[in-house]
Protein backbone atom coordinates (compact mmCIF):
# COMPACT_ATOMS: atom_id res chain seq x y z
CA UNK A 1 0.00 0.00 0.00
CA UNK A 2 1.32 3.33 -0.86
CA UNK A 3 0.96 6.23 2.11
CA UNK A 4 0.58 9.49 1.45
CA UNK A 5 0.23 11.64 4.24
CA UNK A 6 -0.97 14.99 4.05
CA UNK A 7 -2.81 17.43 6.32
CA UNK A 8 -4.12 14.20 8.31
CA UNK A 9 -4.96 15.46 11.73
CA UNK A 10 -5.65 19.06 10.36
CA UNK A 11 -8.06 17.21 7.84
CA UNK A 12 -10.00 15.03 10.32
CA UNK A 13 -10.26 18.10 12.88
CA UNK A 14 -11.80 20.06 10.35
CA UNK A 15 -14.39 17.37 10.00
CA UNK A 16 -14.79 16.64 13.08
CA UNK A 17 -14.57 20.60 14.76
CA UNK A 18 -12.75 22.02 17.07
CA UNK A 19 -10.74 18.71 17.59
CA UNK A 20 -13.97 16.86 19.08
CA UNK A 21 -13.75 12.86 19.02
CA UNK A 22 -15.70 11.05 16.10
CA UNK A 23 -19.04 10.87 17.33
CA UNK A 24 -21.02 7.58 16.85
CA UNK A 25 -22.40 7.12 13.05
CA UNK A 26 -19.40 9.31 12.05
CA UNK A 27 -16.51 7.30 12.25
CA UNK A 28 -17.22 5.65 8.46
CA UNK A 29 -17.37 9.23 6.92
CA UNK A 30 -13.78 10.42 9.02
CA UNK A 31 -12.35 7.05 7.43
CA UNK A 32 -13.07 8.04 4.24
CA UNK A 33 -11.51 11.26 4.39
CA UNK A 34 -8.58 9.93 5.73
CA UNK A 35 -8.50 6.97 3.99
CA UNK A 36 -8.33 9.19 1.08
CA UNK A 37 -5.57 10.64 2.20
CA UNK A 38 -3.41 8.38 3.09
CA UNK A 39 -3.67 5.56 0.93
CA UNK A 40 -4.45 4.34 -2.94
CA UNK A 41 -7.47 2.19 -2.05
CA UNK A 42 -10.64 3.09 -4.46
CA UNK A 43 -13.81 4.90 -2.43
CA UNK A 44 -15.62 1.80 -2.30
CA UNK A 45 -12.76 -0.35 -0.31
CA UNK A 46 -12.39 2.61 2.44
CA UNK A 47 -16.51 2.76 2.63
CA UNK A 48 -16.39 -0.68 3.97
CA UNK A 49 -13.59 -0.27 6.19
CA UNK A 50 -15.60 2.80 7.77
CA UNK A 51 -18.57 0.54 7.71
CA UNK A 52 -17.36 -2.01 9.18
CA UNK A 53 -15.58 -0.01 12.29
CA UNK A 54 -18.31 1.31 13.07
CA UNK A 55 -20.42 -2.04 13.39
CA UNK A 56 -18.17 -3.59 15.34
CA UNK A 57 -16.46 -1.61 17.71
CA UNK A 58 -17.58 0.16 20.04
CA UNK A 59 -17.78 3.83 20.00
CA UNK A 60 -14.58 4.22 22.31
CA UNK A 61 -12.97 1.62 19.97
CA UNK A 62 -14.03 4.10 17.18
CA UNK A 63 -12.32 6.75 18.56
CA UNK A 64 -8.95 5.14 18.86
CA UNK A 65 -9.45 3.93 15.45
CA UNK A 66 -9.61 7.35 14.08
CA UNK A 67 -6.87 8.13 16.05
CA UNK A 68 -4.62 5.65 14.47
CA UNK A 69 -5.40 6.70 11.17
CA UNK A 70 -5.05 10.29 11.36
CA UNK A 71 -1.52 9.08 13.43
CA UNK A 72 -2.98 11.01 16.42
CA UNK A 73 -0.04 10.23 18.81
CA UNK A 74 -1.74 12.04 21.97
CA UNK A 75 -5.09 10.42 21.29
CA UNK A 76 -3.60 7.01 20.53
CA UNK A 77 -1.99 6.81 23.81
CA UNK A 78 -5.26 7.96 25.83
CA UNK A 79 -7.08 5.30 24.22
CA UNK A 80 -4.32 2.85 24.51
CA UNK A 81 -4.62 3.28 28.73
CA UNK A 82 -8.50 3.27 28.54
CA UNK A 83 -9.26 0.26 26.74
CA UNK A 84 -8.41 -3.59 27.43
CA UNK A 85 -6.47 -5.14 25.37
CA UNK A 86 -8.99 -7.52 23.80
CA UNK A 87 -10.51 -4.11 22.86
CA UNK A 88 -7.10 -3.01 21.48
CA UNK A 89 -6.46 -6.36 19.49
CA UNK A 90 -10.10 -5.73 18.30
CA UNK A 91 -9.15 -2.42 16.69
CA UNK A 92 -6.29 -3.93 15.26
CA UNK A 93 -7.37 -6.96 13.63
CA UNK A 94 -10.19 -4.48 11.77
CA UNK A 95 -7.17 -2.64 10.55
CA UNK A 96 -5.47 -5.79 9.51
CA UNK A 97 -7.85 -7.67 7.88
CA UNK A 98 -10.52 -5.15 6.91
CA UNK A 99 -9.30 -4.52 3.61
CA UNK A 100 -8.97 -8.23 2.55
CA UNK A 101 -12.83 -8.70 4.48
CA UNK A 102 -13.97 -5.51 1.91
CA UNK A 103 -12.19 -7.01 -0.95
CA UNK A 104 -13.53 -10.35 -1.02
CA UNK A 105 -17.59 -9.24 -0.38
Amino acid sequence: MATRISGGIAGLLALLGAGAPAAAGETATVFMAQCAEISNWPETMCACIGELAETELSDQQQEFFVAMVSKDEAAMHRWRLKLTVAELTQVGMLMTTGAQRCANR
